[in-house]
């Protein structure tokens, strides 16, 4: 779930249908999100795969842009 990589990271909905998730899960509680979360971090040019690192970010910047959707989310 916490892979920067968005082709390889679980959606939510798919975190959630782990078994971890088993003894607290709540069916009548589950529908689907009104919108996605696009991110920065999402952009084509946000990671270089042949290198397997960012060139255009480090971490502190991640870090704020993941504060500011919450942010964003919760105003």
């Amino acid at each position: 779930m916490i892979t920067l990589n968005p082709y390889f990271r679980f959606s939510a909905s798919e975190c959630l249908r782990s078994k971890l998730f088993d003894s607290v899960r709540m069916l009548q509680n589950e529908k689907s999100a009104p919108s996605k979360l696009i991110l920065d971090v999402d952009t084509e040019d946000a990671f270089d795969y042949t290198i397997g690192k960012s060139t255009k970010y480090v971490i502190e910047d991640y870090v704020k842009m993941i504060e500011k959707e919450i942010e964003e989310v919760h105003a």
